[in-house]
């Protein structure tokens, strides 16, 4: 009320307040400092009680309350209750462990003398490779190295993929010094296809030869 007053005198009539005074509306004397203070407020110092004339009691428990809106929220209450009561009960079904599915275990590798073995294969043929005269056999030779490398890689990273084309060997020429010199270098299979002799091996020295 003072602030309204105040702003009011401000702003419409242009009257600003520098002080105010307070003045007691049963003596109409003026307040100094605090209306507390005052011999008026001192007279009757019990305090104010508040007759409640209306009291509202719920039907259902012995609470009372002092408005309708208290009586109203209470009855809510009671029915919030009621009808949760009245719903079935909730059955939780007991939890179930899922099984968990075996990883499949990885395939046993080659052992260690099938490794050695393709190895001594693979390093036996690069050794004669590289015993040779550079030459353009020896390219020849090397490309079918590697050929003969990769096929048995695959073969052995997968086994179960589609077998390798079966190849026949071709009919050796002996008249053909090229082609002996070759088989000689290679694996010395010149010399029993010489001989005649499939089962039988040079009994020569290697001094001799």
């Amino acid at each position: 009320m003072k602030g309204s007053l105040i702003k009011h005198l401000r702003f419409v009539h242009h009257v600003s307040i520098v002080t105010c005074e307070f003045e007691c509306d049963i003596c109409h004397l003026k307040i100094l400092s605090k209306p507390r203070e005052d011999p008026c407020f001192a007279v009757d110092s019990n305090p104010i009680v508040i007759d409640v004339k209306q009291i509202l009691q719920c039907s259902s428990c012995p609470a009372s309350f002092s408005s309708a809106l208290g009586l109203q929220n209470h009855l809510k209450a009671h029915k919030k209750a009621e009808v949760l009561s009245q719903l079935p009960a909730l059955t939780i079904p007991p939890s179930r462990r899922r099984k968990r599915a075996k990883k499949a275990r990885p395939t046993a590798s080659p052992s260690s003398d099938e490794d050695n073995m393709h190895i001594s294969e693979v390093s036996q043929v690069l050794d004669d490779i590289l015993n040779c005269d550079p030459s353009s056999e020896g390219v020849s030779l090397l490309s079918d190295a590697y050929a003969q490398i990769v096929v048995k890689a695959i073969q052995i990273v997968f086994p179960s993929s589609a077998p390798a084309p079966v190849t026949t060997n071709r009919a050796i020429n002996i008249e053909d010094p090229q082609e002996c010199q070759k088989l000689y270098r290679r694996n010395r299979r010149a010399i029993r296809e010489i001989k005649d002799a499939a089962g039988e091996r040079c009994m020569l020295p290697p001094e001799a030869v």
